[in-house]
């Protein structure tokens, strides 16, 4: 297949169509952003007044392990991504753009996203458990192993809903 543009320009214009795809519909967006926030209000309700103790080590990890469970909701995701791959197998075979520009594109956009929740969420969560917030570090520490639990779990969709032909395959994966 011959391509009209470098990878860059093919990058460059699948972002462009992504921020579009969510102008015009900004509920698509919204959803996730309402669905982590939901999550984080629960998890900082869960475990509020968590206080400087002994045990303040073993809390954290228990909001982390509280975390992990609600990064499951990311799996509701696979059916927007199953219709998307119908339309990206179709453009990509008909030669438009290379598949890792789409995957690229795909990445950077939502690793912007999810960092800009990540830090939502956790100011919530830090708020609402009453964790000490003088140290920025403990914050930082808790922002980038959420940050980096919701790619994890945002990759693994993405790797789903690729490597299966329809929802109901991917669905029972999962």
């Amino acid at each position: 297949a011959k391509f009209a543009n470098n990878w860059f320009v093919q990058v460059f214009v699948l972002m462009k169509r992504q921020l579009a795809r969510w102008k015009r519909n900004p509920m698509s967006l919204g959803l996730i952003v309402i669905m982590y926030m939901i999550s984080a209000l629960i998890i900082g309700l869960l475990y509020s007044n968590v206080q400087e103790t002994n045990l303040a080590e073993q809390y954290t990890l228990s909001v982390t392990f509280t975390l992990d469970m609600f990064g499951v909701l990311a799996f509701l995701n696979i059916a927007t991504y199953s219709k998307e791959r119908a339309l990206y197998q179709r453009e990509s075979s008909a030669g438009y753009y290379y598949s890792s520009a789409y995957f690229v594109a795909n990445t950077l956009l939502s690793s912007l996203v999810f960092f800009i929740i990540t830090i939502g969420m956790c100011a919530i969560i830090f708020y609402l458990i009453d964790y000490p917030t003088n140290n920025i570090s403990h914050f930082g520490e808790y922002t980038l192993i959420c940050y980096l639990n919701l790619i994890i779990f945002q990759s693994m969709i993405e790797w789903l809903s690729a490597s299966f032909k329809d929802l109901d395959s991917t669905l029972l994966v999962t």
